[in-house]
């Protein structure tokens, strides 16, 4: 292949993402001559991974689990088009379970769309098995809004297996943004297509097996209906052979990120490592095992449920003491006798932290021995590998001796901080059929110690406390809520696993998230890291790819983000702060007109401004008004962020025929949309709740109906 630049471009340079953004950028290919290939396809991956070792030498025995958090991907150019594989399947694939790993974008011109679906089976090194195929009117299908099951056929012959597909067709720039600039006329897909058909493949049930051994690792392939098609024979093969004349261009691309998407970490424990790595992978499919491919990893900062409770605003007082005995020398012998107390108090002014955040200790330690002793505090990072094996890692904050029969005063203004590491992780979330099956969860204490520097004592020679807190993405502030609450709070030793109940499903709004961005600060996380072969995709076009790359967690400086404080209980609800950025009236056309000009991420952030500056404006929002703010955002891939918005900042005055309007303005991302807005919603009335049911296919319905009101009762 004639390829001089392959490379892929974020619209963001840094890299660097906040949950529920959306990824957006652009695949540059540039060529000598007409390119045959395959075709060109881009896609964004977030993988989490987790592997302990037990054992030594010939009894090691290792575990690993890894699971896939996101799996967005575009085929950009080319005849045929696939979802993510789904290993070890077996005969009933369900997709779904990573966002994005059962959609498939197809361009068209808005004609009569017939495809070919054809379920498969990858096989490395031999042909791929074909598992059953179906003809399907997917443009019939996306105007009927339903959700369809289709036998499957083989040689002709209809057998007992099915495909569960849905469609929707959205403009093209609804899906993929436009190109701008000198790429404009180099974008083939936006420029020849009008319109995209977003087929969504559900489940398939009843495949036969592929392997003699192993599960079917299936995928699912959809391509235009040939003209030489006959329904009672095997189908034809979709055609491979797609030729690029353009010398030049630019494939734009928009992928998002969920909402409660993990945040990156790189955590390693001696020989036990975990991770979770977000990265786009962009490849020339072609005849060659090894594709020209890039891949560009991005760092992705969490929000999710990581807000604090009202508990962990409260200051804590750690403290502890104990005798001390040792050798003490009269008369000609030695005998064991008293020799002092070490002792210390220590008050934290809150139980979470986020990083780069001062610690503020204050407090005593008293050493009343003959003897020095060292007063440290470690931050212990917590981890479950698998479910089942708990490592440490630790890092040393402060240090100090105290000399015998002295006392050392804590300065809460001393310049200790917290370092760069990734805030904590609980696990998936409510909703989830795979929250049981994280590969890597973490968490944090702060490990207090007070040792004497001899060993010759006997008894008590270091006292230790252990403090679980909180490491959050970002600051908070507690608002009058908490104004009866902030007393001082004794702390006994406690699991740090056990602020798992502590924290609070509420996420940052998209105002928060945009000053959050202006004040915080990338720091590096850890070394550089490298691919884990066989696990991850390695490009081959290492000149213009960043491997190995650093992840970053954002610091932040002095201090925490200033929240606008207004009146009443709807600014003072914790674990989300409300910046009132807007000047504007409490018009809905000046926010319609804010959004417009704004666009994207942008458009959310003015709209939670403008719910915070115009509440009850908000709450009266009418389904027509609802959909209108949902028709400023363009992409659909945004839809779920800004429906989290909307519905967190109505704190609990959101109602179903505000929710109704706004899946029918989301049609390709309904269920994500749902389960946005359903934890928020305040009506009761049954009938209500069954019209929003009935917009989504019966297999979804069960996991939104769980949602409704789960939020209500923290608002209140």
């Amino acid at each position: 292949m004639s390829i001089k630049k392959f490379e892929i471009v974020l619209d963001r340079k840094d890299g660097v993402f906040w949950a529920g953004e959306t990824v957006r950028g652009k695949v540059i290919l540039d060529t000598e001559d007409d390119l045959q290939t395959r075709g060109v396809r881009v896609r964004l991956t977030g993988l989490a991974h987790g592997e302990y070792s037990r054992g030594s030498g010939d009894d090691e025995r290792t575990t690993r689990r890894t699971q896939v958090l996101e799996d967005h991907r575009h085929t950009v150019f080319g005849n045929y088009f696939t979802t993510a594989v789904l290993p070890e399947a077996g005969a009933d694939p369900t997709f779904g379970r990573a966002p994005g790993d059962g959609t498939m974008y197809i361009p068209f011109d808005g004609s009569k769309l017939e495809l070919v679906l054809r379920v498969m089976d990858q096989d490395f090194g031999t042909r791929d098995d074909l598992l059953g195929e179906v003809l399907l009117d997917a443009s019939t299908l996306a105007r009927s809004g339903a959700t369809q099951s289709l036998r499957l056929q083989s040689q002709g012959v209809p057998g007992d297996a099915q495909i569960t597909v849905s469609a929707v067709i959205l403009p093209a720039n609804h899906i993929l943004p436009e190109a701008s600039g000198e790429d404009k006329s180099a974008s083939l897909v936006v420029a020849d297509h009008a319109f995209v058909c977003a087929l969504v493949v559900h489940k398939a049930t009843g495949l036969r097996s592929g392997d003699w051994l192993d599960g079917n690792d299936v995928y699912v392939q959809a391509y235009r209906r040939p003209r030489n098609l006959n329904t009672r024979e095997a189908f034809p093969s979709p055609d491979a052979k797609a030729i690029l004349r353009t010398r030049h261009v630019a494939f734009p691309f928009a992928f998002p990120l969920s909402v409660d998407a993990p945040g990156t970490a790189e955590l390693s424990a001696g020989r036990h490592t975990a991770f979770i790595r977000y990265y786009l992978y962009a490849n020339v499919d072609g005849p060659s095992w090894q594709d020209p491919s890039v891949k560009v990893p991005i760092t992705v900062v969490p929000i999710r449920s990581m807000a604090p409770t009202t508990p962990l605003f409260s200051p804590l007082v750690v403290g502890t003491k104990d005798d001390v005995y040792g050798c003490v020398f009269g008369c000609g012998f030695v005998r064991l006798g008293a020799d002092g107390e070490l002792e210390f108090s220590c008050k934290l002014v809150k139980q979470f932290f986020c990083p780069g955040e001062r610690l503020s200790l204050s407090g005593q330690a008293g050493n009343s021995t003959s003897h020095d002793a060292t007063f440290r505090v470690d931050l212990v990072c917590h981890i479950l590998l698998c479910q089942h094996a708990h490592k440490q890692t630790v890092v040393t904050l402060f240090e100090v001796d105290v000399k015998a029969d002295e006392k050392y005063t804590f300065d809460p203004e001393s310049e200790v901080y917290l370092p760069a590491v990734p805030p904590s992780f609980f696990g998936s979330q409510w909703g989830s059929e795979i929250g049981c099956q994280d590969p890597v969860k973490w968490t944090y204490s702060l490990a207090l110690s007070f040792e004497r520097k001899d060993t010759g004592s006997f008894g008590t020679e270091a006292l230790t406390r252990s403090v679980p807190i909180l490491m959050t993405s970002m600051p908070y502030e507690a608002g009058p809520v908490l104004s009866e609450q902030n007393s001082d709070s004794t702390q006994n030793e406690r699991d740090p696993w056990t602020l798992t109940s502590q924290v609070s499903p509420w996420v940052p709004l998209a105002s928060t998230v945009g000053r959050a961005r202006e004040q915080g600060r990338a720091a590096p996380q850890c070394e550089s890291t490298v691919d884990i072969a066989g696990l991850e995709d390695v490009a081959n076009v290492k000149k213009l790819t960043t491997i190995p790359y650093t992840p970053v967690t954002i610091c932040w400086k002095r201090g925490s983000l200033k929240s606008v404080s207004g009146s009443g209980k709807r600014d003072s609800t914790i674990g989300e702060i409300v910046l009132n950025v807007f000047t504007g009236s409490d018009k809905i056309g000046e926010l319609l007109e804010t959004m417009e000009a704004k666009e994207g991420d942008g458009a959310m952030t003015a709209l939670g401004a403008w719910i915070a500056k115009n509440s009850e404006a908000a709450i009266a929002l009418t389904p027509q008004e609802v959909k209108s703010v949902f028709g400023c955002v363009k992409l659909a891939q945004q839809k779920p962020s800004l429906a989290r918005e909307l519905a967190q900042g109505l704190r609990g005055e959101l109602k179903c025929t505000q929710i109704l309007a706004a899946l029918e303005a989301s049609p390709l991302a309904k269920l994500e949309v749902a389960l946005a807005m359903v934890p928020f919603c305040s009506d009761s009335d049954p009938k209500a709740k069954g019209t929003i049911l009935g917009h989504l296919n019966h297999f979804e319905r069960a996991q939104v109906e769980a949602g409704f009101g789960l939020l209500i009762e923290s608002i209140k």
